[in-house]
């Protein structure tokens, strides 16, 4: 019969694989993004990941950086400020640091990866070591999708102080509802896994008994 432990370490291991792909966003994976800067009337978007950026236009193969450790303002919105004549980059700063933080998504996978492997190989004072690796893992979670809102809104407020609000348009990705779904998945499982050592130790208490 399926337990605490089981639905605790499926949530372990889902929580996992959407960290996995929200790490794997552009350039890894050049369709896929936390956050996208859409020209109006073109066909060029910018896909802006965890590990650099990608500049898809149709017709022509994408241009995309290495994976890296943060990255820079792409110089294709760069030039587009610069040609309304009211360049302003002082929103250039926040964007290079909020990528540089972008590299919590992968290490929440890996600590997210690490609480799943103990969930499913331990019991009693395994589940307590995983739930609270678990809880680990939630934190950098929650920070990383705070850190994906965070990139929406310097990109936004690039565009508004350059005036090119209108010729430009963000949204939200792939990326960033996956980091959600992974910190509710890490939120649920750490309460379950947990849960999973106080049944776990009823059980072996009922079988001693007969």
């Amino acid at each position: 019969m399926l337990g605490f432990h089981h639905f605790g370490t499926f949530l372990l291991f889902a929580a996992t694989i959407l960290l996995l792909v929200s790490t794997i966003t552009t350039p890894v994976v050049d369709r896929m993004a936390i956050a996208k800067a859409s020209l109006r009337g073109n066909s060029a978007t910018v896909n802006f990941g965890a590990l650099g950026y990608c500049i898809r236009v149709a017709g022509s193969s994408d241009a995309c950086t290495k994976a890296q450790v943060g990255y820079q303002l792409p110089q294709a919105l760069v030039n587009l400020a610069e040609s309304t004549g009211v360049l302003s980059n002082t929103a250039e700063n926040a964007i290079e640091a909020t990528t540089k933080a972008l590299i919590l998504h992968p290490i929440a996978c890996g600590v997210s990866f690490l609480a799943f492997l103990i969930a499913a190989l331990s019991d009693r004072l395994g589940f307590i070591c995983a739930a609270l690796i678990a809880f680990v893992a939630m934190l950098c979670a929650a920070v990383a999708m705070v850190l994906d809102i965070v990139l929406f809104y310097v990109l936004k407020a690039y565009l508004r102080k350059n005036n090119i609000g209108s010729l430009v348009s963000v949204s939200y990705s792939v990326g960033t509802w996956t980091t959600v779904a992974a910190f509710c998945c890490l939120f649920i499982g750490m309460f379950f896994t947990l849960c999973a050592c106080i049944t776990d130790r009823r059980r072996r208490r009922r079988g001693e008994k007969y």
